[in-house]
């Protein structure tokens, strides 16, 4: 029998650094530096964490790399103080199984979470229109359907500042929302309290878990049980879709400290996905104080002004900004808008060293060529854990 979690424990396993990192000191203990052994993982507790078996213990972990039960990795104690460090030797092929399975689900369906929430969305306002809905399941599903419009980037969501942080956290992207918590406890604030903390992911899992109970309920109406199946099956692949995400932009952040985004945009005529790839250039030591510098590439298909693309720089307070669009007509447009635009960064305190839009054809091949810079994107990228 393996002992219970020890309190106050915690691991951290960064694809990177192909290493764990343990911060107790009791397991530290137990080890000497340049000891090899074996770890295996024993259940996925959460989203992003395991329970790790270790020297007859098991330990909670942190996993930026993902993990199947079972996967056994051979380690060596590289560092004792003033944390355990174990390096990575070799491992049995499934966490890299994994992040090549995702990839490959990400390139052939670039907008697969788009579809998998316009469809949960659907489903669950069937079900909640539903007379003989169980009441247990009747707030869980107003909740959700409420966090995901929120999710849309729409006309009411213009004056919301906040939008684009928010974001990755009600979506579920949990790496993001750990980041948040991290950046409001050195601050001393707190975060929204109105946030479910693994977001919509953690939700749909939640209601899964309920409506696999009652797919065997006869007491309910026999289309109700199908609409709850339905409902399960859409929820379970819009689960994934986010997990996807998740794990994309640990390989972004781990091969190349960019972030991937893809905000759904409410039009009129539908709901379109807009891609923003942030990439932190001149990385700096954090603990330094140094300037950081951005990059941040905005690709949007939008319903009146056609193709548009942004390409941002940002360094500090220093912001330069080239808006590219196909028609003359849609640069005057955005032109017009500009010096409002401006004025707003100047009150936000920001120095602007160009704001300006600019009439270029072919912006989805410069989208692609873009992308074609993220290894991410590139023909070669399916090799990277070969």
């Amino acid at each position: 029998m393996i002992p219970p979690l020890l309190s106050g424990t915690s691991v951290i396993a960064k694809t990177g650094a192909s290493s764990l990192v343990f911060r107790d000191p009791t397991i530290s203990s137990l080890l000497s530096v340049g000891e090899e052994l074996n770890v295996s993982i024993v259940q996925r507790h959460s989203a992003r964490q395991f329970l790790v078996a270790l020297k007859d213990r098991m330990i909670l972990a942190d996993s930026a790399t993902p993990l199947r039960v079972g996967d056994e990795l051979r380690v060596r104690v590289d560092q004792q103080c003033p944390q355990l460090v174990l390096r990575v030797l070799s491992e049995n092929g499934a966490a890299r199984d994994i992040l090549t399975e995702n990839l490959r689900f990400f390139r052939a369906n670039p907008e697969g979470l788009l579809g998998n929430l316009q469809r949960t969305e659907v489903l669950l306002a069937q079900a909640i229109a539903h007379p003989r809905l169980p009441a247990v399941l009747q707030s869980e599903i107003r909740t959700i359907l409420k966090l995901i419009q929120t999710l849309r980037y729409s006309e009411t969501a213009i004056d919301n500042r906040n939008y684009l942080s928010d974001y990755p956290i009600d979506l579920g992207l949990l790496m993001e929302s750990h980041l948040k918590k991290v950046l409001f406890a050195k601050g001393g604030q707190t975060g929204r309290n109105d946030r479910v903390s693994g977001g919509l992911k953690e939700l749909l899992l939640q209601l899964t878990g309920k409506l696999s109970t009652l797919a065997t309920d006869d007491t309910l109406p026999a289309e109700l049980r199908l609409t709850l199946q339905q409902v399960q099956s859409s929820a379970e692949k819009t689960a994934k879709a986010i997990e996807n995400q998740q794990v994309i932009n640990v390989m972004l952040q781990e091969m190349e400290h960019t972030y991937m985004l893809q905000i759904p945009l409410q039009f009129p005529g539908g709901i379109k996905l807009g891609d923003i790839l942030i990439r932190e250039d001149d990385r700096t030591d954090r603990t330094s104080g140094g300037s950081r510098s951005f990059a941040v590439e905005l690709f949007f298909d939008l319903d009146m002004l056609g193709h548009v693309l942004i390409e941002l720089h940002l360094k500090d307070k220093q912001i330069s900004c080239i808006c590219k669009c196909e028609e003359a007509a849609v640069r005057e447009f955005i032109s017009s808008c500009l010096p409002e635009l401006q004025e707003e960064l100047f009150t936000l305190g920001y120095r602007v060293e160009r704001l300006a839009c600019v009439v270029e054809k072919d912006l989805e091949k410069q989208r692609l060529t873009l992308q074609g810079n993220y290894q991410l994107y590139s023909a070669e990228s399916i090799n990277l854990f070969a």
